[in-house]
Formats: C-alpha cells, sequence, structure tokens
C-alpha cells in the first residue's frame, strides 16, 4: 500500500515539476529575450570597433560580418567582427536590422513568434538599449541597459 502512496506522490512531484519548469520558461524566455540582448551588445560593440577601424559605422549586418570563404580577410565590406547567425540578421528567434541614416545607425530586434519574446528592442549609436512590449520598440522607450 505505502508502494502506491509513494507512487502517486513522485507522479504527482514530477508533474508539478514539468508545470513549473514550463511556466518559468514562459514567463523568463531565457533562450529568447536574453539572447537577443547579448545580440544587441554584440552587434554594438562591432558597431564601434567598426567605426575605429573604418571611421564610418557599418551600413549592414553583412558588412560586421565575416568575409566569403576564400577571400583576402577582414575589410570594410565584411569586418568579420560578428558571427554569420547574426550577420544573416535572424538568430535564438528574434529578427535584427542595421538601418544607417546620416549621424549613425538604428538597430531594431524583432521576435519572430511569441514564444521566444514578447518584448522588442531598440539601440542606435548612443548604445542605449531600449525595449518595448507589444509593438516595435524606438528610440523614446524606457532603457533597459
Amino acid at each position: 500500500m505505502w508502494k502506491t502512496y509513494l507512487a502517486i506522490g513522485l507522479v504527482t512531484a514530477l508533474v508539478c515539476l514539468l508545470f513549473l519548469d514550463r511556466r518559468y520558461q514562459t514567463t523568463h524566455r531565457p533562450g529568447g529575450e536574453m539572447a537577443a540582448y547579448r545580440s544587441l551588445n554584440t552587434i554594438i560593440t562591432a558597431q564601434a570597433v567598426y567605426r575605429s577601424e573604418y571611421d564610418q559605422f557599418a551600413r549592414s549586418l553583412a558588412e560586421l560580418g565575416p568575409p566569403a570563404e576564400f577571400s583576402e580577410g577582414p575589410t570594410a565590406r565584411a569586418a568579420d567582427l560578428i558571427p554569420q547567425k547574426l550577420a544573416s540578421g535572424e538568430t535564438s528567434g528574434y529578427r535584427f536590422l542595421l538601418l544607417p541614416h546620416e549621424s549613425g545607425y538604428r538597430l531594431l530586434a524583432f521576435p519572430l513568434e511569441e514564444v521566444f519574446g514578447e518584448r522588442s528592442f531598440y539601440s542606435d549609436e548612443t548604445t542605449i538599449i531600449r525595449a518595448h512590449k507589444g509593438r516595435p520598440a524606438w528610440k523614446t522607450d524606457e532603457a533597459i541597459n
């Protein structure tokens, strides 16, 4: 009889743990929003390095990415400052856009689906990262860094 109660207790504990783990993943999104934030920081840092090397900001993610396989090395067209996956514009469930403008750049990140994250992100040459839930983030939104 005690084995039955033990089995029921173990199954109940397992179900509770699985439910709580799923709920934690849904609310904290460890692979989505946090990964997007880290990717934004990677791009911001790469832009600073690119500017010091080429005296301007990169105009696209491809310019920050790796050169072609058999090229002679980093150039202004492919500076090898970010990984290829990030240079492609999509990673960790987010789409990244680098938009040049007259005095710098705008960097936007949007979740591809809500399961990857609820917030979108914005940054620019000021390096301040801003976020907003439910619509695209913009330079007037609250800073998160």
